[in-house]
């Protein structure tokens, strides 16, 4: 800055930017004011410039200015600077700036603060309009924009709004991490917000995270921290909450404090909010001190006149009122209702219900004539709505009043006026909004009043009985209502007879009342004399004759009497079903009741259909969460229950649960208890009991411990309750003690639960009877119970009272139910275990049968039998003692089943059987299986959470099975796990865990980890030795295990001393020769032979054949034998030795070196013995060279060959076997070395000499055949290959059937050779019958079994049969896993195929899952930057790209591109097409430059590869074209498919018309139509869809998609042609072909149906047109995304649905879809964008249509003005002319013609009129003077016209407006006969009566024809023809015709009260009037 002023002066351009840059680095640093300084100078200098209108940088100044004022709340000032950096940066860089949209979002935050929220949202959408289409909706700045939006939408109280800008705010943010400060402020308002919709879970959860968030950043005294919790406590109290309401608003208060000061506003409402809690709880002193506080402040901060003293006065009265302090509520009420007079004014319903709560006050402190002066205020005041009940309490207490006065007839009229507005909320409102008991005190005083007046005996006070008496029953207060209905029958029969219906009506009421008092007998006295006369007077089908069926089978329900109740119900459905509603809820209530009683009964199917038909109606009537659709839900529960569906069953007790059924938890808990699943059981049961304890009034046991029980003196409790329960309650009383001594068995506490069944026994026995089910229930409850009593105890007593009261439960149970009811076999089971305790065992027997029985017959054998499952484990493990293995093995496994299907999966019982069937398995050997149930066992240990010794058991077994297997890692993994659970559990002794250490010694041992092994043995060694001594066998084994270790160090003296150690303890064999060995090593060949002479001898007590131990020691014995120089002794040791190895599997490397020591030895023992050309020599000298071929050594192994050929021939000859069998195994070898030339020469010769000695057919033959088609497909001589493996198989086939793994081995070589020439069908051929060979000899799991499989999965994957191959494949990694490790590569390739199929079959998630395996193999195995793991990634972006993952997509494809570049030195073809893919992707998520980019690289790739002229260049030319026609670059599209095209002719020519090239030109020339299409080219785009869509006909066929997507084009130019009929015949075909090849929401089949719907409405075809637009919303709605296109696009549909249906007068429908429409525009379009216009315009016309005039006005002007925004206000017609935007024109004359019809329906007829003629010029201009929208105008001015009585005039523009209108739709069209109507109103007026009549008679042919005779147009027409004949005086004719209307409005249900009919009847009573005169007259 210095240089710059001194060089170039102080107002330079670049000391300005100088200075704006030192200002933002001041701001940086804090310093707002030099800040502030720096950027007004900055201002200064460019506002003194040029071009400072449209300075970018002087912009950024004014903006930077502006948020220092923001900052310092100056937000006027603000306002200023940022209007001026908007304004600037509008010109400057245009519109569409991301920096313009940052002005444009601050401009929305200051005119939030300023409170101009219609300027913010303006400013708030245009930001994020320009915003989202420069970033895109993933960016943060689009979240802060949306965030002010949902701020400002809030302020405005528009929540729903508020919470979508909110969200999408949040999902923005935290995509990107965000977890800041905006975070936090989006989820605290979206809480509030959520909070003021009502919606308080959502808000509580957004409002807690909000608060975690403050606290964690701020800490807890924070102000943000205080608002979400205030809101918070709201929401607490809403939901009933109160606790944790309250102390939300205490935490917020201390906050406010402790930051605003205890005096602050804030602080007041806080106390207030707490107050309002407060005396929700009751806690009325505590709220009046919190109130008070509140008002203390306020007076303090607030004018006296604020209204917020009206509420908290009032709050404050309340609280005094409640506590009975009437007096001092007194003040409170006064100053509290008079302030709200002042406010609100003395008609206010606040204040006339303050004037009531004063009254009450006045009345409670005995000032009578106060209180009754304040109730009348309330009454005439008229603020009470007519209907209020406080305005019945009102005149109810002057009713009081006055009969206080002796002022009768007053207090009549005031109590019928209370009755009358009482009984219109009982008929009207829900029954918890009505006080009983005031309407109980109306009616006593008025029945009283009624009797004075007229007597004892009269029909008022008979009605008035009945009223009260259903008044009483409403409180409860039956004994009362049974006085009155017996009082309201004697009445009713004095007056009316016996017989009469309300005799009846009073009967069934009668009888309901004795029902609820269990007084059932009476009851169904009542109810059946009632259902007589009901019969009597109705019939039998009659509604009130079904209510009484339904009341008496209820009653007998109570009773018991099951099956007549069912008959009533059955009767009483029919006549519902007939008379009701489908939906009607009396049929419900029936329903529910024949499922319950079917569900009683045992009846399952008849519950369940009865339960779901009423569910279904409860549902669509009063919803999921009614009390009556929880009941009936909760039978249908009950029947799940009883069938073991139980998953069913928790699913409808849940719900009923969640809606406050919490007693259901008990048979919730009984089904877990049933699976086993004790916690959760236990869980429920405690839940249900406290419910239960809750309405018994039982208290927690000990203070603080609310989840208790009290379990204390249980009786005598009940009893004081049941002596202070009503009657009619106790049977309540009996239920609900029953219920708790049911939750008490469950949770095991017998005792108490015997005491709640024998208290709630008597009371069902007083109430129910004998035989009642309840009291079976009672009696099997009480004996289940004494039966558990009966186990601790040895009670003779209690077993025989239990039997005794069973076998009652039983017998009554029995009389209800049926046989297989679970109540009989509960019984049943429990009689059963009664009976064995008592020693009955024959008793017990038939019982458990008879349940068995009951169970089977109910749920079927798919049910389990009785706890068989432990019979089955003791069985099994006394056989498991007698070492019946296999028995053992089967009674476990029987166990397992039956305890799976009882218990939980994960119950600690079923590990235990596991370990035993696991270690039963090993024994037998099947170590996989095994194997497998050990894990299943540890996984139940472990998921209990506890590591007991049961788990280090298993844990132990699993090291031992592994070690076995030789999975040594695997194996010490579990052993130190062992081990490490068994020193931290103290009960371990050392002898345990030295077994795990020793066990822990051989797994090191094993691999080969010497040191450890040594380690971990001496550790177990010493452990062992102090606990068992020296001498114990288990310190012997771990002596050799020991010396072992050292054998393989080396250290032989330390080996020799544990092996004498071993051997001095246990002389065994193992001992004898582990020290022998170790001896030889030694050479201390004396005692070497001594031991293993005798432990040779010990081996050969037990010999067996196969032995290694036995062939270790022959070879060391021969090794003795030598060094002596006995060598034929030694020769006898090793012969013996090499028999034993030959028949063994040589594994290690170890019995490799001792198989070719014995060779060695036995060598040098013949050559010392016989010389080396001794055949011994050369058969030993084979031998050696067959272990070295099997060891791949082949440089020896030929040596070896080589030599005994020699010795062979010298002995033999050439032709000997002996020399064929060497020749052929040195061939073997010469392959395997790479010499296939020198091993076919000696296959030839072997094969020579066996044919000569074995014959042609011999397997040697077909051995050697086979040996030379290796040779010739290592030389790749494939058919010679082919046909020596074609004669091997011949001559298996001839020898050993075909059918054997030499055969199959073949066959799968000639499957590799055959694919390898894509011969396909031979190869599926060859390596099926090799499958199938190896699936017979092998099994279904072998590896080589896999390997067959896998060629076959290729070979349909070539084929493209993913189906077949999916099968092979997935059955190949099912064996490959279980045989594999899982890092082996050959899984991954098998992962890798998978991938690729799921993929071609539409399963991305598995084809991922299975690329992501391949890939993590891969890298595992061979490291990331390997060729398979590019392959992995390539594929699996292509499957998400696939699948529209995009993003994850682009990762996958650059993690490929980078792994290759480590192996490529040249982008190759593979590179090029992932840069084709990833530019696609770039261009689906709009990144415009990097799609470019990728597209050039691959595009320049591929010419480097294939040349510019190559089918792979078009291709990507042409998706290039498609990409820069997408983002508007057309010139760019044009050009590339341009070059494309001609690319492909090019090659279509060199090609002599190849098809496939002619339809790659094809597809070119339709993507330069689209391209020509958009440029409005229509001739040539309609050129290049004609000429594609002629090859697409020729070469794919009419049905092709490319021939629909031509037509959808040109059907698209035919329509801009106005060439309808044209368009709409290739528009259908083109729907026709997309929905045949499409998906069903294809986007492209919307954009078909939006155009036919617009083509069926210029055709007037509206349903039409309401079907295709419907259609087309359908498929956008499931296709919309968060993008603004996408919205847009429903935005349209809607627009286009709601226009189709408006024209068809579904007014209701369209003006929601329009409304909807016009919220998607306005959200993300501008104000004055013309589809926010036009929506305004037909919402107009919609609201005209209803009469809401003014709102129609309204939406009208709006629309006029975004037209004139856009057209001008009157627009030339040469302008309109050469516009293309013609429907622009037409919607604004559209408007303006609505516009005018709305004024002129309200009487503006001068502004109707300017607007009329508005309309007309603008429809003149666009259609021409003769157009049907000119006579639309002519025909209302001519009406306006007539109106005001220029009849001349507006004949004239009638007649103008006929004209066109017939010259365009002929002489019977509707509009045409609305014409004829006006002229004939004109006729009238003109009293041209003959005129008039001719045109209404037109008129009403034509809506005759059109509209039915009996239609209301038709009705309209008739009144007025009756008019004309009235005026000419044919009466007779007039009464007829408005018969004829009064006839048509009568059918369409019109009263006398509605105008049209008053009309009519006017008219008539006016015509009789003067026909009656006339006739008079005459008479005179």
């Amino acid at each position: 800055l210095t240089v710059f002023r001194r060089r170039l002066g102080k107002d330079h351009p670049d000391v300005a930017i100088c200075m704006h840059n030192m200002g933002i680095i001041k701001e940086a640093m804090s310093n707002d004011a030099t800040a502030s300084d720096h950027y007004r100078e900055s201002i200064h200098i460019f506002k003194s410039g040029v071009d400072a209108s449209s300075n970018a940088t002087l912009a950024f100044s004014l903006h930077n200015l502006s948020l220092i004022y923001v900052r310092q709340n100056e937000f006027e000032v603000a306002l200023e600077y940022m209007s001026e950096a908007y304004d600037i940066k509008l010109r400057g860089l245009g519109a569409d700036s991301p920096e313009a949209a940052s002005s444009q979002h601050w401009l929305g935050s200051i005119h939030s603060e300023l409170g101009s929220y219609d300027d913010a949202l303006t400013e708030f959408k245009g930001a994020l309009k320009v915003r989202v289409t420069c970033y895109g909706t993933e960016n943060c700045d689009v979240a802060k924009t949306l965030f002010g939006l949902g701020q400002v939408h809030f302020k405005v109280d528009e929540f729903p709004e508020a919470v979508e800008c909110l969200n999408e705010s949040l999902r923005v943010l935290r995509k990107f991490g965000h977890n800041d400060g905006d975070v936090t402020k989006a989820i605290l308002l979206l809480g509030n917000s959520y909070q003021e919709l009502g919606q308080y879970d959502e808000a509580k959860e957004s409002l807690l995270e909000a608060l975690d968030m403050i606290e964690n950043v701020f800490g807890t005294n924070h102000i943000d921290a205080s608002l979400a919790l205030f809101r918070l406590g709201i929401c607490y109290c809403e939901t009933n909450d109160y606790t944790e309401s309250l102390d939300r608003f205490q935490e917020c208060l201390e906050i406010r404090t402790s930051l605003l000061g205890n005096r602050d506003i804030e602080c007041a409402n806080t106390y207030e909010s707490i107050g309002i809690v407060q005396q929700k709880r009751g806690c009325h002193e505590d709220a009046i001190h919190s109130f008070e506080r509140a008002l203390a402040i306020k007076k303090s901060s607030l004018d006296d006149g604020d209204e917020d003293f009206c509420v908290i006065l009032h709050f404050i009265g309340s609280s005094l009122f409640a506590l009975g302090r009437y007096s001092d509520s007194l003040s409170y009420f006064k100053d509290s209702s008079e302030r709200k007079r002042i406010h609100y004014g003395d008609q206010d319903e606040d204040y006339a219900m303050s004037v009531i709560d004063l009254a009450a006050a006045y009345a409670k402190v005995g000032n009578e004539q106060q209180a009754m002066e304040c109730y009348h205020e309330a009454v005439e005041s008229g603020g009470l709505p007519h209907d209020s009940w406080a305005l019945g309490v009102a005149h109810k207490s002057l009713g009081g009043f006055f009969l206080t006065k002796n002022m009768n007839v007053a207090s009549l009229e005031s109590f019928n006026e209370a009755a009358t507005i009482f009984e219109w909320n009982i008929d009207n409102t829900s029954g918890s909004e009505i006080n009983y008991e005031d309407v109980v005190q109306c009616y006593s005083h008025l029945l009283d009043l009624e009797e004075e007046r007229d007597g004892p005996i009269s029909e008022i006070r008979g009605t008035l009985c009945c009223k009260l008496a259903n008044s009483y029953v409403h409180v409860d207060k039956h004994h009362d209502a049974v006085l009155m209905y017996r009082e309201a029958i004697m009445i009713q029969s004095q007056i009316f007879g016996v017989d009469h219906l309300s005799v009846a009506n009073s009967l069934h009421n009668l009888g309901n009342c004795y029902r609820d008092l269990c007084e059932f007998d009476k009851s169904a006295e009542c109810l059946t004399k009632s259902l007589t006369l009901l019969s009597q007077n109705y019939g039998v089908e009659n509604e009130d004759v079904a209510d009484t069926c339904h009341c008496l089978a209820e009653t007998l329900i109570a009773r018991c009497e099951l099956d007549d109740a069912i008959t009533y119900l059955e009767r009483a459905l029919a006549i519902r079903r007939k008379k009701l509603g489908a939906l009607d809820l009396n049929i419900a209530s029936t329903l529910y009741n024949l499922a319950m009683i079917s569900q009683t009964k045992g009846n399952w199917s008849n519950a369940m259909k009865y339960g779901k038909e009423a569910l279904r109606i409860q549902r669509m009537t009063v919803g999921d969460n009614s009390p009556i659709t929880l009941k009936t839900l909760e039978c249908i529960g009950c029947v799940h229950k009883a069938k073991r569906d139980f998953e069913a069953a928790i699913q409808c007790f849940d719900k009923c649960i969640s809606n406050g059924k919490t007693l259901l938890n008990q048979d919730v808990g009984g089904i877990h208890e049933f699976r086993g699943e004790t916690e959760k059981a236990r869980e429920m049961f405690m839940k249900a009991a406290l419910r239960v304890a809750d309405q018994l009034s039982l208290s927690a046991q000990q203070p603080g411990h609310e989840d208790s029980l009290d379990l204390m003196n249980l009786t005598s409790k009940f009893q004081s309750q049941k002596e202070q329960t009503n009657d009619q309650d106790v049977l309540k009383l009996g239920e609900n003690v029953m219920a708790y001594g049911l939750a008490l068995v469950s949770l095991e506490q017998f005792d108490e639960a015997l005491e709640c069944f024998r208290f709630s026994n008597n009371i069902f026995q007083a109430k129910y009877g004998s035989d009642h089910l309840r009291i079976a229930e009672t009696l099997h409850r009480t004996g289940y119970v004494l039966e558990k009593l009966g186990e601790t105890s040895a009670s003779s007593d209690q077993v025989h009272e239990a039997l005794d009261l069973l076998t009652e439960a039983l017998r009554i149970r029995k009389l209800h139910l049926v046989e297989s009811h679970p109540d009989v076999e509960e019984t049943l089971l429990c009689l059963g275990k009664v009976h064995h305790r008592s020693g009955n065992i024959r008793y017990a027997l038939d019982f458990f049968c008879a349940a068995v029985t009951a169970r089977d017959s109910r749920l079927g054998r798919k049910s389990l039998r009785m706890n068989d499952a432990e019979s089955f484990l003791q069985v099994g493990l006394l056989q498991q003692e007698a070492g019946e293995f296999r028995h053992a093995l089967n009674s476990f496994e029987e166990c397992l089943r039956i305890r799976r299907q009882i218990v939980k999966e994960d119950d600690p019982s079923l590990g235990e059987l596991l370990f035993y069937i696991a270690n039963l398995l090993r024994e037998v050997g099947d170590l996989d299986l095994a194997q497998t149930r050990f894990e299943e066992a540890l996984a139940l240990l472990e998921k209990s959470g506890s590591e007991s010794a049961e788990t280090a058991d298993v844990l132990f077994s699993l090291g031992v099975l592994h070690t076995e297997k030789q999975q040594f890692s695997t194996a010490l993994d579990f052993y130190l796990r062992a081990l490490q659970i068994r020193k931290s559990d103290p009960g371990s002794t050392k002898i345990v865990i030295a077994e795990i250490l020793n066990n822990i010694g051989l797994v090191y041992f094993g691999m080969k980890e010497y040191d450890k092994a040594q380690v971990y043995h001496a550790e177990a060694l010493e452990s062992m030795i102090e606990d068992l001594g020296d001498d114990h066998d288990d310190v012997a084994f771990c002596w050799h295990s020991l010396g072992a270790t050292y054998v393989e160090t080396g250290q032989l003296v330390e080996a020799r001393r544990c092996f004498d150690k071993a051997v001095k303890i246990e002389r065994t064999e193992l001992y004898l020769q582990s020290l022998g060995v170790c001896l030889v090593q030694m050479n201390d060949n004396e005692n070497a032979y001594v031991c293993l002479n005798e432990a040779l001898q010990m081996k050969e007590l037990d010999f067996e054949s196969n032995d290694d131990d036995l062939a270790e020691i022959n070879r060391n014995l021969g090794t003795i034998w030598l060094r002596k120089g006995k060598y034929e002794e030694a020769l006898k040791r090793y012969d013996a030795a090499l028999k034993s190895k030959s028949s063994q599997q040589i594994e290690s490397e170890k019995d490799y070196k001792n198989l070719m020591s014995c060779i060695d030895g036995a060598l040098e023992a013949v050559s010392q013995l016989y010389g080396n050309g001794h055949i011994k020599y050369a058969k030993l000298l084979h031998q050696k060279g067959n272990q070295h071929g099997t060891r791949s050594e082949h440089t020896q192994a030929i040596e070896a060959y080589v030599e005994a050929l020699r010795i062979y021939k010298e002995q033999y000859g050439d032709t000997h076997l002996s020399v064929a069998n060497t020749l052929y195994n040195l061939g073997v070898s010469l392959n395997a070395k790479g010499s296939p030339e020198k091993a076919v020469r000696c296959f030839v010769k072997a094969l020579r000499i066996t044919k000569a000695r074995l014959g042609d057919d011999h397997l040697d033959v077909a051995d050697s055949y086979e040996q030379i088609a290796t040779s010739n497909k290592l030389t790749h001589n494939y058919s010679e290959a082919v046909s020596y493996y074609e004669k091997a198989l011949a001559v298996r086939k001839q020898s050993a059937g075909g059918s054997d793994l030499k055969s199959s081995e073949i066959m799968h070589e000639m499957g590799i050779l055959h694919s390898d020439n894509e011969l396909w069908e031979k190869a599926e051929r060859a390596f099926k019958e090799s499958l199938r060979i190896r699936t017979i000899h092998l099994g279904s799991d072998d590896l080589l079994v896999a390997d067959s499989m896998v060629r076959l999965a290729q070979i349909y994957l070539s084929r493209d049969e993913n189906a077949k191959a999916l099968k092979y494949f997935e059955g190949s990694l099912r064996i490959q896993k279980s045989k594999l490790e899982s890092s082996d590569p050959d899984l991954a390739k098998i992962y890798q195929s998978l991938g690729t199929v799921h993929a071609a079959l539409g399963s991305t998630d598995k084809a991922i899952f299975c690329l992501d395996k391949s890939i993590e193999i891969f890298i595992e195995a061979n490291g990331r930057f390997d060729e398979n793991v590019a392959i992995s990634l390539a594929r699996k972006g292509e499957v998400l790209h696939t699948n529209g993952q995009y993003e994850v997509a682009l990762e996958s494809f650059q993690d490929c591109l980078e792994v290759r570049s480590s192996f490529e030195t040249f982008e190759s073809p593979e590179a090029g097409n992932i840069l084709q893919q990833m530019g696609e992707i770039y261009s689906i998520l709009g990144d415009n430059a990097n799609a470019s980019s990728q597209f050039g690289s691959a595009l320049a790739i591929y010419r480097e590869t294939f040349g510019p002229k190559h089918q792979v260049v078009a291709e990507i030319l042409e998706k290039m074209s498609a990409h820069f026609v997408k983002v508007g670059e057309l010139e760019r599209g044009y050009s590339c498919v341009k070059e494309a095209l001609a690319i492909r002719e090019e090659l279509h020519n060199g090609d002599k018309g190849n098809n496939e090239s002619l339809i790659h030109a094809a597809d070119s020339r339709y993507c330069m139509g689209t391209i020509l299409f958009e440029w409005s080219e229509l001739e040539e785009a309609s050129n290049c869809f004609e000429k594609a869509k002629e090859v697409y006909i020729e070469k794919l066929g009419q049905s092709h998609l490319s021939v629909a997507n031509s037509n959808y084009y040109l059907g698209c130019i035919d329509e801009l042609h106005g060439e309808q009929d044209l368009a709409l015949l290739y528009l259908q075909e083109s729907l026709k072909g997309r929905q045949e090849h499409l998906d069903e929401m294809h986007p492209d089949i919307a954009a078909t149906q939006q155009k036919l719907g617009h083509i069926y409405c210029k055709r007037s075809g509206w349903d039409n047109a309401v079907d295709a637009f419907s259609d087309c919303l359908k498929i956008r709605e499931s296709n919309r995304t968060s993008d603004m296109a996408s919205q847009i696009l429903v935005a349209d549909s809607l627009f286009d649905l709601g226009t189709a249906l408006n024209k068809t007068s579904d007014t209701r429908r369209s003006m929601q879809l329009f409304s909807d429409a016009l919220k998607e525009y306005q959200r993300h379009l501008s104000k004055y964008d013309l589809k926010v216009g036009r929506c305004y315009s037909i919402i107009g016309e919609v609201l005209e249509k209803e009469n809401e005039l003014s709102k129609a006005v309204n939406s009208l002007r709006k629309a006029a003005a975004i037209y004139e925004y856009h057209l001008g206000v009157e627009p030339r017609e040469k302008e309109i002319k050469a516009s293309k935007n013609g429907d622009d024109y037409t919607g604004q004359a559209d408007t303006l013609f609505r516009l005018a019809t709305a004024h002129d329906r309200q009487g503006e007829e001068s502004s109707a009129l300017k607007l009329y003629r508005k309309a007309m010029k603008l429809y003149k201009a666009v259609f021409g003077r003769d157009s049907l929208h000119v006579a639309k105008v002519l025909n209302r001015l001519a009406n306006m016209k007539g109106r005001a009585g220029s009849v001349d005039k507006a004949m004239v523009l009638f007649d103008d407006s006929l004209r066109i209108r017939m010259l365009h739709l002929g002489d019977n069209h509707e509009d045409v006969a609305e014409t004829l109507f006006g002229m004939g109103i004109v006729f009238e007026k003109r009293r041209d009566y003959n005129a008039a009549m001719k045109a209404y008679s037109d008129c009403l042919r034509i809506r005759s024809s059109k509209f039915g005779s009996d239609s209301m147009e038709v009705a309209q027409v008739v009144v007025n023809i009756g008019v004309v004949r009235g005026n000419k005086g044919d009466f007779p004719g007039a009464l007829k015709s408005w018969k004829k209307a009064l006839s048509i409005y009568r059918k369409h249900s019109l009263g006398d009260s509605d105008p049209l009919v008053a009309t009519v009847i006017g008219h008539m009573n006016l015509a009789n009037i003067l026909m009656n005169n006339s006739s008079k007259r005459r008479t005179k």
